[in-house]
C-alpha cells in the first residue's frame, strides 16, 4: 500500500496547519486525524480509533510536527464553508453541564486562571499546539481535550470524529490563523 506521505500533497510536509478543512463534495468538515483515517482506508487498512492516545494520538503527533513552524491557515471560503464555522462557534459559546460552562466560559474569559487544580489557556494559539502530552506519556488530540473539558464541567461528551466536534475543532483552529505550529507539547 502506499504510504502516509503518498496520501498528502508535498509528502505531507506543511500541510497540517491547513486542517480542519471543509470539504465542499462531502459537505463536512475533515479534520487532520479524519485525513490519515482515510489514508489507511484507501490503503485497505483499518482506521484507527480517534479516542486511543497511543495510537491515533501518536500518529497525529508526528504527522503534525512534519507541518513545525507552519503558520495555521484555516480558511472559511464558502456560505457552506461559515454555515460550519458558525455551528461550531454556536457549541463553543454554548453552556453545557452541571457547571452550565462554555468553553468562552473558561478560554475566553478566565484565561490565566484557575478552574479547580487547571490552569486555563486562553483561547488564541491553543489549536497550533496539538496533539499534547498530558500528564504522561500519552498524546491526546485537541477533540480527546475537548471530550475531557465536557466530562469536567459535567456534561456528556460528544463522539470524538462527531460532527459537533468537528465543527468545533473548525471554529476554535479558525481563531489561531497566523500562528506557528509547534505539536507535542507538554502540558499539564
Amino acid at each position: 500500500g502506499n504510504t502516509f506521505a503518498e496520501c498528502f500533497e508535498n509528502g505531507a510536509v506543511n500541510i497540517a496547519g491547513k486542517f480542519p478543512l471543509y470539504n465542499e463534495k462531502l459537505k463536512r468538515v475533515i479534520t487532520f486525524e479524519m485525513a490519515l483515517n482515510s489514508c489507511l482506508e484507501q490503503n485497505g487498512e483499518m482506521p484507527m480509533n480517534y479516542i486511543d492516545p497511543e495510537t491515533m494520538g501518536a500518529l497525529s503527533a508526528y504527522a503534525r510536527s512534519l507541518s513545525d513552524g507552519m503558520l495555521m491557515q484555516i480558511e472559511v471560503a464558502s456560505a457552506s464553508a461559515m454555515n460550519k464555522y458558525e455551528l461550531g462557534k454556536t457549541l463553543y459559546f454554548r453552556r453545557i453541564g452541571q457547571y452550565n460552562l462554555a468553553c468562552a466560559s473558561c478560554h475566553l474569559t478566565n484565561g490565566g486562571r484557575y478552574f479547580r487544580d487547571e490552569l486555563l489557556s486562553p483561547t488564541i494559539g491553543q489549536a497550533v499546539h496539538f496533539p499534547v502530552f498530558r500528564g504522561g506519556e500519552r498524546l491526546y488530540t485537541l477533540q480527546m481535550r475537548y471530550q475531557r473539558c465536557m466530562e469536567a464541567v459535567g456534561a456528556v461528551p460528544f463522539e470524538s470524529g462527531s460532527e459537533a466536534l468537528n465543527n468545533l475543532e473548525y471554529f476554535h483552529s479558525y481563531l489561531s490563523n497566523g500562528l506557528p505550529l509547534q505539536s507535542s507539547v507538554y502540558r499539564r
